[in-house]
């Protein structure tokens, strides 16, 4: 069996990227990851979070992994 993998655009305050989620067989199990890659609006910068764990690691953390993807504020650097 191959990779499940669901992607969505976001678009949020001149940042713009893509939200992606995958689950992939490894080594007997199924592995998850979680990925939010950020274009900066002058297009100078890419902010990438990555999580990354088996389903039963994925699953049993799952209110603390959306909360931190939920938490995230997209800003300029000051000074820029």
């Amino acid at each position: 069996a191959g990779a499940d993998l669901q992607t969505e655009r976001i678009a949020r305050d001149g940042f713009r990227g893509i939200h992606q989620f995958a689950t992939y067989p490894s080594g007997g199990r199924t592995n998850t990851t979680e990925v939010l890659s950020v274009l900066a609006p002058a297009q100078d910068r890419v902010y990438v979070l990555v999580v990354r764990c088996t389903d039963r690691c994925f699953d049993d953390n799952s209110g603390t992994i959306n909360a931190i993807f939920d938490s995230l504020t997209f800003k300029e650097p000051r000074g820029q």
